[in-house]
């Protein structure tokens, strides 16, 4: 999975983040980049790679949830 985007809850390591990678905060709109793949990007320009842990750091209580992403996406603007 070498192009999957970062991800929403992340732990950036001190050095990255002392190199000015931050999540975008502008507003999400349809046809445009989610702030995970952006974040990605701007993480693999500055000669990082994405890695997962062994162990859990988070837990996430909505996996697998589709009704709660889609409902989000609606609320967005993302979908109808």
């Amino acid at each position: 999975m070498d192009c999957w985007p970062v991800g929403g809850n992340s732990i950036i390591r001190r050095e990255v983040y002392d190199q000015g990678v931050r999540y975008s905060e502008a507003p999400w709109a349809p046809g445009e980049r989610s702030e995970d793949s952006l974040l990605f990007d701007h993480v693999r320009e500055r000669g990082w790679q994405r890695v997962f842990s062994p162990s859990p750091a988070i837990v996430y209580l909505t996996d697998g949830d589709h009704a709660y992403h889609m409902e989000t996406h609606r609320i967005r603007g993302l979908t109808t």
